[in-house]
């Protein structure tokens, strides 16, 4: 599901039914910034596009939230204040808190991925992490190439463009 979608179809009707349902307590496509300012050297400085939330929501005419909308098909999400990030692992349905310095490898984020899918050099049936589990769901994991490579199998089954199963050995 892409970002509009989810706009449309998840969050907005989810807005709308706990009460967000006026324009005085919501507002699509926010600015936040009006863009970054950019002066280099002997050129004219300017202004970058503006920031815009997905959706503002308020209170006596005061932001109180911001609601932005993303792709909802990877193992883990991050949001940052500016203090800490914000994690959610899809794999384990988790949310923590992780301070500004702490923020996961590349190693350990695919050492999360494998200790999910139980996987050891010698056993090679596992689900697939990119899903949630599903009976049947079976896939070789050997390395993070053949993480990537099941992704991008996943995305062209999505959208039409594989014809045949890929089975790895």
């Amino acid at each position: 599901m892409n970002e509009g979608n989810v706009k449309t179809f998840i969050i907005l009707p989810a807005l709308q039914k706990s009460g967000w349902n006026n324009p005085e307590v919501l507002s699509a496509e926010y600015k936040i910034t009006d863009g970054r300012v950019v002066a280099t050297s002997g050129a004219k400085p300017y202004r970058e596009k503006p920031k815009y939330a997905d959706y503002a929501l308020f209170h006596n005419g005061q932001p109180i939230a911001i609601v932005e909308a993303k792709k909802s098909d990877v193992p883990f999400a991050y949001c940052c204040n500016g203090e800490n990030f914000y994690e959610h692992d899809r794999l384990t349905h988790t949310e923590r808190e992780i301070p500004i310095d702490g923020f996961p490898t590349s190693d350990a984020l695919v050492k999360r991925v494998r200790d999910f899918c139980n996987y050891t050099p010698d056993l090679r049936l596992h689900q697939d992490p990119f899903r949630r589990p599903q009976f049947g769901n079976q896939i070789e994991i050997k390395d993070r190439d053949f993480l990537v490579a099941k992704y991008i199998t996943g995305k062209l089954n999505k959208i039409g463009r594989m014809t045949k199963t890929i089975v790895a050995t």
